[in-house]
């Protein structure tokens, strides 16, 4: 449990209510609006054709209000805000047939920290009357709890109505709300804090303290005996003793999930899927890919009980999804922005109309940088040593890859096996793209030459470092190394890094760059510092069409002029940018020189990075 708990952060489940207890007050009655007996089923939607029939979608009964769905037991709740006024509206049916409006007199969303729904019961906290409002299943007030006196941030009231769990200066209490008493729960001085869920079936509270930055305690709601604490920024949610999070570790995103007093799992997406939600009720979970050559989005279903993809849809002229829930039947709601309208569209997957081929399995055991997949590791680490010897250049992982750090550049060693095949498959792939025995040229020059695979490379602001990059080339006498950090944009940082390399054999063995200086504009110098490089205005050298850099970070360093070119020059889809006759005259330079120190000067055929060029180097 504690090791459960010690993941989840800000809760953003909206667990359910159950039973009803007799009012402590009443007040009047939210004003009640006419309705249609209409369904809102959009039979005419194109993003329904679109689909080839797997979505249905729904007309918002709201027209240019700000909408979102919340599951109510077989009906749908929908809040609607037209900036002026909140309205609440139940929703059911095939066709989800408008059953009731009632307008809150609010002109602002609730907070979804504060929010409860159930089949039942909805509460929430209005700050304006400084209550949490009880609602009934119809949409009835049914009674109000007054703000406690010192109440920080907003209150929960807890699953069956009877506590009401809030912050102090002095702690979290909780009342009990047939009788208005209250006790200490939990106690500590606060300067600012609020509750922002309850997980596992109402047994654990989150409380999110902000006095030197963001730290979420976990607390039992039985005794208020701590049971963890986080600062991951975590999303978490919970069906009965299951649990789903998602936090940050670094730049990798994690997501444990399982079953409470049992050894969690982990879903491993593939490094170019967002995870977007889980389905606790399907024991499921949502991710997307963006394709920016087609401008379309594809949407993945997971089964977590097998760890397969079960569902795929691929859809143009949408944004990813805000909201995702199971329906009762099975399917699921998401809300996505649809282009042709331009509004944000209530559909229902029926995701069992798009299956998968994959036989690949996405899930496996939790593991951490303190326990981690030592079998898979070594395999890993085999991987690694055949790549070395296949590509000339030695590859390193896990520890190995942080033996021997920068001086001012930490590096976290990767213990996740999935991104570490991951990533030796597409370091494989990359160092294809380099003339056979180049690399092992590159590296007779040197005592050794490491390509490192780590989790993360933080600086040290004191050191002209920056606080992160992505990667790193260093020297540790005459050995040279090259740092990546997994969950990055590899490809490129690699041949950004390795450009670095090249760059020492082109300065000693030619004069390529002797004059590298007079290829800029006359009034141009480089920062030759990365601290003052970041607050350059350098717009007026990167106007398109004459663009004298690639970016500003191009402007810190010579050295960063010509990786930053480098990387581009090797990829894909930069045809505009080298129409500059400046960049042109650089990439030119590189080409030529690079050929002459590798000896590649009667290649004839042209080098990947001489892709752009407008007249070919060959025998220059």
């Amino acid at each position: 449990m504690k090791r459960i708990l010690l993941f989840i952060a800000l809760c953003l489940c909206l667990c359910g209510c159950a039973g009803q207890k007799e009012p402590v007050g009443t007040n009047d009655l939210p004003s009640e609006s006419s309705v249609t007996t209409a369904g809102i089923l959009d039979s005419g939607s194109e993003l329904a054709a679109d689909s080839g029939g797997a979505l249905a979608c729904f007309r918002s009964p709201a027209e240019g209000d700000m909408v979102c769905f919340y599951p109510m037991g077989n009906r749908i709740l929908m809040f609607a805000s037209s900036g002026e006024d909140t309205r609440l509206t139940l929703l059911s049916g095939a066709g989800l047939v408008p059953e009731k409006t009632v307008s809150l007199g609010l002109p602002y969303f609730l907070s979804s920290d504060s929010l409860r729904i159930g089949t039942d019961r909805i509460s929430f906290y209005d700050p304006e009357m400084g209550a949490t409002v009880v609602l009934d299943g119809e949409l009835n007030r049914i009674f109000t709890i007054s703000a406690p006196d010192g109440l920080l941030g907003l209150p929960l009231l807890s699953d069956d109505g009877a506590e009401l769990y809030f912050c102090t200066a002095e702690g979290v209490r909780v009342q009990e709300v047939s009788t208005g008493i209250s006790r200490m729960l939990y106690q500590r001085e606060f300067r600012d804090a609020g509750l922002s869920g309850l997980l596992l079936d109402g047994s654990v509270l989150v409380c999110d303290c902000f006095d030197d930055g963001l730290e979420s305690l976990f607390l039992s709601t039985d005794n208020g005996t701590p049971l963890g604490t986080s600062d991951y920024g975590a999303r978490v949610v919970s069906a009965s003793d299951r649990y789903y999070a998602a936090f940050y570790n670094g730049v990798f995103q994690e997501l444990p999930f399982g079953v409470s007093g049992v050894s969690p799992r982990s879903l491993n997406l593939p490094k170019a899927e967002t995870f977007l939600f889980y389905l606790p009720e399907q024991n499921a979970a949502l991710s997307s890919f963006y394709d920016t050559d087609t401008n379309t989005v594809t949407l993945y279903r997971y089964d977590l009980n097998t760890g397969r993809r079960s569902a795929r849809m691929t859809l143009s002229r949408v944004g990813v999804p805000s909201q995702a829930f199971s329906a009762g039947d099975g399917r699921i709601f998401l809300t996505l922005y649809d282009e042709r309208t331009m509004q944000d569209t209530l559909c229902l997957w029926d995701w069992q109309s798009c299956p998968v081929s994959d036989d690949t399995t996405y899930t496996g055991d939790f593991y951490t940088a303190e326990f981690p997949d030592l079998d898979g590791l070594a395999q890993c680490q085999a991987e690694a040593r055949e790549i070395s010897s296949r590509r000339g250049i030695s590859v390193k992982i896990w520890q190995d890859a942080v033996e021997t750090p920068p001086w001012d550049y930490r590096l976290e060693p990767e213990y996740l096996v999935p991104r570490i095949r991951e990533e030796l498959e597409a370091l494989d792939e990359h160092l294809s793209h380099y003339p056979d025995g180049f690399l092992a040229e590159l590296g007779e020059n040197f005592d050794s030459l490491s390509i490192c695979i780590v989790r993360s490379i933080t600086g040290n602001g004191a050191a002209d470092s920056l606080e992160y990059v992505a990667g790193l080339q260093y020297w540790e006498g005459a050995a040279g190394f090259l740092a990546l950090a997994t969950g990055e944009d590899t490809e490129r940082t690699l041949y950004h890094e390795l450009c670095h390399l090249i760059d020492t054999q082109v300065i000693n063995r030619t004069d390529a760059y002797d004059n590298w200086d007079n290829l800029n504009p006359g009034d141009f110098t480089y920062d030759l510092s990365y601290v003052a490089n970041q607050s350059r205005d350098g717009s007026k050298y990167l106007i398109p069409g004459s663009e004298a850099f690639i970016d500003t970070y191009s402007m810190s360093f010579p050295k960063e002029d010509r990786a930053r070119i480098m990387e581009y020059a090797m990829t894909g889809g930069h045809e505009d940018l080298f129409r500059s006759s400046i960049l042109q005259s650089k990439l030119r330079r590189m080409c030529i020189g690079i050929r002459e120190a590798f000896g590649l000067e009667n290649s004839p055929e042209p080098l990947l990075w001489e892709q752009y060029l407008w007249k070919p180097v060959t025998n220059p």
